[in-house]
């Protein structure tokens, strides 16, 4: 908005520059676009510049711009696998300015777990003899920011065996029949 020395008023279309473009740029329509990596906050100044028929008039604005650093990490996915089979997981991160984005961090379980986790957030359960806690890590890294670090506990089920049948031979009691069902070897309690 362009103010002329008899208290005219009229909105203009400037020119528009910024003194910092390793902050942030600014278009010939006055959009300011931060740079998305930046290495620690700072000022830029905005210049909006008109010509006129006694000259260039310049008006000036200062914006702060704010490094975008990660500032919590949520791991997505179940609470409880079976042994033997997968799950995927993901990782969501918060930034300091408040949006969210899916990212790919860096997977972990505790040491001992009887499963597996990949580069991918894949996890695969081992075999156990009862239900078994694990603990999934998530580790994110962003450039020039500090990592972001979370947890999710796990449990890998075990899955008892159950006999479906079973043939006898010859003439047997119904009390050799319970004495060979506990002879047989299982896993968990049926």
């Amino acid at each position: 908005l362009a103010t002329y020395s008899d208290g005219t008023q009229l909105t203009c279309s400037p020119s528009y520059s910024v003194d910092n473009t390793a902050l942030a740029n600014i278009t010939w329509s006055g959009a300011l676009t931060a740079q998305q990596t930046i290495a620690a906050d700072g000022t830029v100044t905005i210049t909006a510049s008109i010509q006129t028929e006694t000259g260039s008039v310049t008006a000036e604005k200062q914006v702060a711009i704010k490094k975008l650093v990660p500032s919590s990490l949520a791991i997505n996915g179940v609470t409880s696998v079976q042994e033997g089979k997968t799950a995927s997981f993901s990782a969501t991160v918060t930034y300091n300015n408040g949006k969210t984005a899916t990212v790919s961090p860096a997977w972990s379980l505790n040491s001992g777990a009887p499963a597996t986790v990949s580069a991918q957030g894949l996890l695969t359960a081992g075999t156990v003899n009862a239900d078994t806690a694990v603990t999934l890590t998530a580790t994110y890294t962003m450039a020039g920011a500090p990592a972001v670090t979370t947890h999710k506990n796990v449990t890998v089920a075990n899955v008892a065996q159950v006999i479906q049948s079973f043939y006898g031979i010859g003439a047997a009691s119904t009390t050799d029949y319970s004495a060979l069902v506990n002879s047989l070897p299982h896993r968990g309690t049926s």
